[in-house]
């Protein structure tokens, strides 16, 4: 007889965990669309968070961490082993295992207070009324900044984002598609940015910069009116009733997972935000804005979903195409379309990726949907000569820091615990944190495990990763760009479920590693620590492979192809 404490999971059990997560993605996608085909499906069904298939987000990063476990369980289960209790702390999960007949004589541990249970009831209540606080600063500061504008006819509409440092002495670092490889200038003269904002605080001064800067913009809140904002504020209320369906997994009743995640979700900013974009294209179209090319940063998630939706329902002469960024993303589900969200209008007519080698992946769960090549203009470096190389007086450790917070939290501190315990000379660690955070925030997330050691640096990716000889990182996209320079990556798992590991499966140990532990991270850096000459060498024939399957190069031809210019 066991005991599966979820909280605090085995090496062993992690990797059949992850594993089993891998296998189930299908039937997830299945489950939502069941959902789909039999629900009535207004605009406002599309923007809710269940159907964006954002493994990433909170509730459907649970959901699917939930179905994972009970896969997991039943496969534990199915080879004979006994398990009297299982330690967890979703409340929906244990609900269907003590009404499972399979696991209704095992012990059920739930650890989760009252006061969790409370915030857990209350908290769409305060997040919805947040995000339209927020949603209002956003459009009252565009509106009160907002000047007489007009746009030129057959207008290139691109879909970025903005952070906080994005504009700098009134120029816009396009960090997302580095301007085209700096191609086509003539013809970007009619290309305008159209930004969704993230971690913004001070939207007035940020709409100032806009204002003044030299590049294109055009701005969604400034063809809303009040009216429009109204509308998108009363998009949980027009929500359809979630349909009356069963829904079946692994011998196991989840319907009311997948309802819970409909309804605790009906708040979100990303749906709210997903209905303005639907709004932004019938407005475009009231106010004639002649667009030739739409080209939507493309992750599929709800705001991607509803602004092709929206194009396709108010301006379907548009061309619309996608560019998605280079990495293969395994529990980012909503990443790879599906049948009914290509069915549905959901898609661009095409979807371009940077590299070969990601074409196979896109296609996995749909056949019906258009991919094609594009440049991958934001790392056209790896292709270049290297500017650096690592000090030699030196072993580096470079640490990409991620968006998320617990990936982050979790590298300071097995980084932390394996420098506190090693003694290796000449080491030096250097920090590089996400554009989203500051280096304060980095250090009160980190708290202690912010070792003395550890140095922040500043400056491109490109040129701080050369000077590197290891990277440790969770789920960065500059995973990639590290190993088509030939610099070993160590990937820190998450200990507590499921690791997001970008590295495609079919590449080659001896140039990346993985670590739960801090003694697994230990083992992991003195291996490529201790790499021979001959060793370092493969790492080069390695890192030719990843370029040339996952960054397309940045030519004019290329350029020109993607952007529909003869």
């Amino acid at each position: 007889m066991i005991v599966l404490n979820l909280l605090n999971i085995s090496p062993s059990h992690l990797e059949l965990l992850n594993q089993t997560a891998l296998e189930i993605r299908a039937e997830y996608n299945g489950l939502i669309s069941k959902i789909a085909d039999q629900s009535f499906q207004n605009t406002d069904f599309w923007a809710n968070d269940l159907m964006s298939r954002n493994t990433l987000s909170p509730a459907n990063s649970q959901l699917f961490l939930d179905l994972s476990y009970l896969a997991f369980i039943q496969k534990i289960l199915e080879k004979g082993e006994k398990i009297e209790k299982i330690i967890l702390s979703s409340v929906s999960l244990a609900q269907v295992l003590r009404n499972t007949p399979q696991t209704k004589n095992i012990k059920i541990e739930l650890h989760k207070s009252l006061k969790d249970k409370l915030i857990a009831f209350f908290f769409p209540f305060a997040y919805y009324l947040a995000s339209c606080w927020r949603l209002w600063k956003q459009w009252r500061d565009a509106q009160n900044s907002k000047k007489d504008f007009s746009f030129p006819e057959n207008l290139t509409l691109v879909d970025c984002f903005i952070f906080r440092q994005s504009i700098q002495n009134e120029q816009y670092t396009d960090r997302y598609y580095d301007n085209f490889g700096g191609l086509c200038k003539e013809e970007r003269q009619k290309f305008y940015y159209s930004p969704a904002f993230i971690d913004i605080d001070d939207y007035k001064t940020l709409f100032q910069q806009i204002r003044k800067s030299k590049t294109n913009f055009l701005i969604r809140e400034d063809f809303l009116g009040f009216g429009d904002l109204i509308y998108i504020f009363l998009h949980p209320f027009r929500l359809p009733a979630f349909p009356k369906t069963s829904l079946k997994f692994y011998g196991f009743e989840v319907n009311n997972l997948f309802k819970n995640v409909y309804f605790s979700s009906w708040g979100n900013f990303s749906s709210l935000i997903g209905v303005l974009n639907y709004r932004f294209a019938k407005k475009l179209k009231e106010k004639n804005i002649k667009i030739r090319l739409l080209i939507d940063w493309f992750e599929n998630q709800t705001l991607d979903k509803m602004l092709n939706l929206g194009f396709e329902t108010y301006l379907p002469e548009v061309k619309r195409i996608a560019y998605q960024p280079a990495a293969e993303h395994p529990f980012y589900l909503c990443y790879y379309p599906t049948e009914i969200e290509f069915e549905n209008k959901l898609l661009p007519q095409e979807i371009y990726v940077t590299g070969k080698g990601f074409v196979k992946a896109s296609k996995q769960f749909s056949q019906k949907h258009t991919v094609k090549v594009a440049p991958a203009f934001r790392h056209k470096e790896v292709w270049q000569k290297r500017k650096y190389t690592p000090d030699n007086q030196y072993f580096t450790i470079l640490l990409a820091l991620s968006i998320s917070e617990t990936d982050t939290y979790n590298i300071l501190r097995l980084t932390h615990d394996f420098l506190d315990k090693q003694n290796i000379s000449k080491l030096r660690v250097w920090v590089k944190q996400h554009p989203s955070h500051t280096q304060e925030f980095i250090r009160n997330l980190a708290g202690n495990y912010f070792s003395n050691e550890m140095q922040f640096v500043t400056g491109g990716f490109n040129d701080i990763v050369e000077q590197a000889n290891l990277v440790i990182g969770a789920t960065s996209t500059t995973v990639l760009e590290t190993l088509a320079k030939g610099i070993p990556f160590i990937v820190i798992g998450n200990d507590r479920g499921l690791t997001h590991n970008l590295i495609p499966p079919t590449l080659s140990p001896k140039i990346w590693d993985i670590a739960y532990t801090s003694e697994q991270l230990a083992e992991a850096i003195h291996r490529f620590l201790n790499y021979s000459d001959q060793e370092k060498a493969e790492l080069e024939q390695i890192a030719q492979e990843v370029r040339e399957n996952y960054f397309e190069p940045v030519t004019e031809e290329g350029t020109k192809a993607f952007l529909q210019i003869p």
